[in-house]
């Protein structure tokens, strides 16, 4: 109980810290070569963040460990990336380097079909797993439908195709420059080193199964059976093995890294 009340107060404190933080970054870059470097320096720190991150995830960790870790992770990653991404912004609307035609109606529409998308996988996080981003409220259930069923990270995806869609908008050359070669890198480093190991901790099996039948981006559903490691009777392909299974038809296990535990969660 002392460490559910110490996650939660660190995850409602580190709120308005953020807040704080992009408040003073709008109203402090002002000039073009602070808004430059601010644009990719805070990036930097992401995988400084995810790796130091993954270093705490040791297998003896606690399930509160884990929930700490996963907090202070989000914050660390999401303060400087709000960063940039004002920086960025106010770049391209205030200076216009590498601008380029690009209509502005289907670039409104782009904008209003994914920024839907992206109220929709956030809405889908609070519904089914109960939870919110940014490490606000740590989900308690795995949310593998609706969004969820066809892409492990439809926050992601959806965010970077509202970003492509603004840079059309502002016809900035850097602003899309930016997007593919610094910020998408950032999360999908974070998502790699951090993420995956953490709900792999916190989920167990079934986390394992919903990976191997689910793209990490977009896609369909894979088919795909589970591993040789999860296939009882014998080695796939052998001789007299007995049949693989299908990895929906695998009953979850609980973690094993956390005795007694049973809450689940996506990050």
């Amino acid at each position: 109980m002392e460490h559910a009340w110490r996650n939660r107060l660190i995850a409602i404190g580190g709120f308005p810290i953020a807040l704080l933080t992009w408040r003073w970054a709008s109203l402090n870059l002002k000039s073009p070569s602070t808004c430059l470097l601010a644009m990719f320096l805070p990036l930097t720190l992401v995988p400084l963040v995810s790796l130091a991150g993954r270093l705490f995830l040791k297998p003896k960790r606690t399930l509160a460990d884990v929930k700490l870790s996963t907090t202070l992770v989000h914050y660390g990653v999401a303060i400087p990336m709000g960063v940039a991404i004002i920086a960025a912004l106010k770049t391209a609307q205030q200076w216009r380097y590498w601008p380029f035609l690009f209509p502005q109606l289907p670039a409104k529409i782009l904008l209003a079909i994914t920024g839907a998308a992206v109220a929709w996988t956030i809405l889908n996080l609070a519904w089914r797993g109960l939870g919110a981003p940014f490490g606000i409220v740590l989900s308690h259930r795995l949310a593998t439908d609706w969004a969820y069923r066809y892409s492990r990270n439809p926050m992601v995806v959806t965010l970077t195709g509202f970003f492509i869609s603004l840079s059309l908008w502002l016809r900035s050359g850097l602003f899309l420059f930016w997007v593919v070669v610094a910020l998408l890198p950032a999360e999908i480093f974070f998502l790699r080193f951090y993420e995956e190991r953490e709900l792999e901790l916190r989920f167990g099996q079934q986390y394992r199964s919903y990976k191997a039948r689910t793209p990490m981006f977009v896609g369909f559903r894979k088919t795909a059976l589970l591993n040789s490691d999860v296939v009882s009777g014998g080695t796939r392909g052998s001789p007299g093995a007995a049949a693989p299974q299908s990895v929906t038809s695998v009953t979850p296990s609980a973690t094993p890294q956390f005795e007694g535990s049973r809450s689940t969660r996506r990050g």
